[in-house]
């Protein structure tokens, strides 16, 4: 498997929406650990989380608005990962992106693809993509359409492939669980998956990036007009969480009312002397100490909520596989008595946040969305799509964008 990160890093948000800044603003005065940190030092942060991940190659298309700070990136990138392809640019055209693709398409390797610069992976075995592209593998061999994986967002997607989830319709995808194994869902949808944070097969992810010629193309979102959105496809869906986005699942308040706050599912943090090699961890204890990284399986809410908080409520065996080697030291409360995760309700939320939802009210939900994509959006989608490009145009020429 490849990495391709193509990205841009900035400081200022393109179009800053005062909600979501509250929502994580509050999370950050309340907790040092969840403070804010820069955007530099969170992609820092996710890519020595990619270390963990046992690439054939890595292609690295990095850009900001803050040149010296992107250039500076130089000696830790090229620590992370040595030998790699490293730009300082970022690819902004369907064909700049399949002239990077038309070197490694030869062989028609998996490609871990990622515009984002933010979504670290967490997960305790970079083993977990074995068991996916064997999946993805499985159902190339079944089908001659084409096939993804999706390694983050593992809330909102593992909760919207069954009519029985809260999230099923709610982007307009009707989709259908085709097959399951111990690691993961094949699913069945009646369009080509386009979102970016996927792996793709290299070939396929040539192609539709040729297809879009010099017209501007900066995700993989971009495509659906220039290539043949109405094809089916299949999506590996994982089972536990690979990756998850450094801010959580605030934006979803965008999308649904009943989202996903940061009590359900929090945002991520950087430890203390993460990047020099020295995190250290008190585990079991019932009492915090903010000289540490807080982690109690027992507790019920976090730092940012209470004084009685965590940080992480995960047991000591599933922190992330890219902590292992850069913790210092470890202490472990002599009495703490250890406890099924599972059982949890802070454990239990990053799975399912909406458990609550009574099962008259979930059908009532998806029958609305079934209204609207399949009656409402047909008739005035592209009346919608056309006003979008257009205020999107006059806002590129006010911004010069």
């Amino acid at each position: 498997m490849i990495l391709y990160i193509d990205t841009f890093i900035s400081e200022i948000a393109l179009c800053p929406n005062r909600k979501l800044e509250a929502f994580l603003e509050k999370v950050q005065q309340n907790s040092y650990v969840y403070r804010k940190q820069s955007k530099i030092n969170i992609f820092r942060y996710s890519a020595a989380s990619y270390t963990s991940i046992p690439w054939s190659k890595v292609i690295l298309r990095i850009d900001g608005d803050i040149k010296e700070d992107i250039i500076n990136l130089k000696e830790f990138l090229e620590e992370c990962f040595p030998g790699a392809d490293l730009l300082f640019e970022r690819n902004d055209t369907g064909l700049k992106y399949a002239s990077v693709l038309d070197g490694i398409r030869k062989d028609n390797p998996w490609v871990f693809f990622s515009p984002n610069n933010d979504h670290p992976f967490i997960y305790k075995d970079a083993g977990i993509f074995d068991n996916l592209i064997s999946a993805a593998e499985k159902a190339e061999a079944k089908n001659n359409i084409p096939v993804t994986i999706f390694y983050s967002h593992y809330t909102e997607t593992i909760n919207s492939i069954s009519p029985s989830k809260y999230l099923y319709g709610y982007t307009g995808d009707f989709c259908k669980v085709v097959d399951e194994d111990e690691f993961s869902y094949t699913v069945k949808y009646d369009h080509l998956s386009l979102a970016s944070l996927q792996v793709f097969r290299a070939e396929n992810l040539y192609q539709m990036m040729k297809s879009a010629g010099e017209n501007r193309v900066i995700r993989t979102e971009c495509l659906g007009e220039y290539t043949d959105y109405n094809t089916d496809s299949l999506v590996i869906v994982p089972k536990v969480e690979c990756c998850r986005h450094y801010d959580a699942y605030m934006h979803t308040s965008f999308v649904v009312r009943d989202y996903i706050t940061s009590s359900r599912v929090p945002p991520l943090f950087i430890p203390d002397n993460f990047f020099e090699g020295r995190i250290k961890i008190r585990y079991g204890f019932d009492e915090y100490s903010k000289d540490y990284v807080n982690i109690n399986p027992g507790k019920s809410s976090y730092a940012f909520e209470s004084y009685d908080g965590t940080d992480l409520a995960i047991s000591i065996d599933d922190i992330p596989a890219f902590w292992k080697d850069r913790i210092e030291s470890i202490e472990i409360y002599h009495d703490f008595k250890e406890v099924n995760t599972k059982h949890n309700i802070l454990v239990q939320n990053v799975e399912n946040p909406w458990r609550s939802k009574s099962d008259f009210n979930l059908r009532l939900t998806i029958f609305y969305r079934k209204c609207f994509y399949k009656i409402y959006f047909p008739l005035f989608g592209k009346l919608v799509a056309q006003l979008h490009r257009k205020l999107h145009l006059i806002k590129k020429q006010i911004f010069h964008i």
